[in-house]
C-alpha cells in the first residue's frame, strides 16, 4: 500500500510496492532525489554518502565498491569467525538460561565493524558505537516532530542539546581515531586497505582529496547505519529460522556435512546451495 504523509509543511511518500521500490533505488536517470537531511538527522548523518548526490556521492561510492567487494570481503571473514567466536565462548555463560540475541548481535557487528572497517578491537570503537546509538535514539524519537525554524534557534530542547553534544564528542573522538591512524603510518606510503585507511589516504590526495567533514561523516555513518542494519538483520534471521524448525534442520545439516567442526571459508561458503544466499546478504551488510 502506497500513501501520502504529511511532516509540517513537507509531503513524504512511502511507498510498499516492490517494483516500484526497485525503480526508485535504481534511479538510472535521478529522477529520485535523496531527501534533505535536517535537524537530528543531519547531526546523526551529516554529510555522508546516504544523503550526498553526484560527484561527493560517486567519489565515496568508488572508495566503498573497493574496499567491499567481494575478494575484499573474502579476506575478512577470518576476522568475522574471530569475533563469532568470542560471541559463542561467551554465550557459554547463559547455559540454561535465555540470551537476548538482539543484544549479543549488537556486540557482534560492533566488534566485526570495528576489526574489518577500522582495524580496530571493540574497546577502541566502543565509545563511538554508544554515542552514535544514543544520538540514533533521540533522532527517532523525534523524527515525526515539527519545529519552527525561528524559535527553533532561539529555544533548545533537552534533546537538541544532548544531539549538539553527542554530535561534538562523536566528531572528537572520530578525529583521534584519524590521528592515531595517521601516526601509526608515519613513513609508509598508504594508511591502510580498510575502510578507515581508504579514507584517509583519499583525504590526504590533493586531486581526489575530501573534506575533513565528509571523511568524519562517512565513518560516523558507518558505525551507525552498519551497526544497526546488520544487527537487525542478525537477530531477524534468527527469529526466521526458530519458527521454521524443518528449514533451520536442512541448513544446520547442510552445514555440517560440508565442513564438519571445521571453521567456515569462504569458498566453502560460496558452495552452501541453502545457506549461502542468506550469508552472502549477512556479510555484505556488515
Amino acid at each position: 500500500m502506497n500513501f501520502l504523509n504529511w511532516h509540517g509543511p513537507q509531503a513524504q511518500l512511502f511507498v510498499s510496492e516492490p517494483e516500484l521500490i526497485k525503480e526508485i533505488l535504481n534511479n538510472r536517470e535521478g529522477a529520485y532525489p535523496k531527501m534533505k537531511s535536517e535537524g537530528f538527522a543531519k547531526k546523526l548523518m551529516g554529510q555522508s554518502m546516504i544523503t550526498n548526490e553526484g560527484e561527493k556521492w560517486a567519489k565515496i561510492r568508488k572508495l566503498a565498491n573497493h574496499t567491499f567487494h567481494a575478494e575484499s570481503l573474502k579476506g575478512m571473514v577470518p576476522e568475522m569467525i574471530l569475533s563469532v567466536d568470542a560471541m559463542l565462548e561467551n554465550w557459554k555463560k547463559f547455559d540454561g538460561k535465555d540470551v537476548d540475541v538482539y543484544k549479543e548481535f549488537g556486540l557482534l557487528t560492533t566488534e566485526v565493524i570495528s576489526r574489518t572497517a577500522f582495524g580496530s578491537c571493540f574497546m577502541e570503537g566502543k565509545h563511538i558505537f554508544e554515542m552514535v546509538a544514543k544520538l540514533t535514539s533521540i533522532t527517532v524519537k523525534n523524527v515525526y516532530n515539527v519545529r519552527f525554524p525561528l524559535i527553533s534557534k532561539i529555544v533548545k530542547t533537552a534533546d537538541e542539546l544532548e544531539a549538539g553534544k553527542l554530535e561534538r564528542n562523536i566528531k572528537s573522538s572520530v578525529l583521534e581515531l584519524v590521528k592515531k591512524r595517521e601516526a601509526d603510518m608515519v613513513g609508509k606510503s598508504s594508511f591502510g586497505d580498510d575502510y578507515l585507511g581508504q579514507l584517509i589516504n583519499v583525504y590526504h590526495d590533493p586531486s581526489n582529496g575530501i573534506m575533513i567533514d565528509q571523511m568524519i561523516d562517512e565513518i560516523r555513518t558507518i558505525y551507525g547505519a552498519g551497526h544497526l542494519t546488520t544487527t537487525n538483520l542478525l537477530a531477524w534471521t534468527i527469529f526466521l529460522l526458530s519458527i521454521n524448525i524443518d528449514w533451520q534442520e536442512k541448513a544446520r545439516n547442510e552445514v555440517i556435512e560440508l565442513f564438519g567442526h571445521e571453521k567456515p571459508s569462504s569458498d566453502g561458503i560460496a558452495r552452501l546451495r541453502n545457506v549461502s544466499p542468506l550469508i552472502i546478504k549477512i556479510t555484505n551488510s556488515i
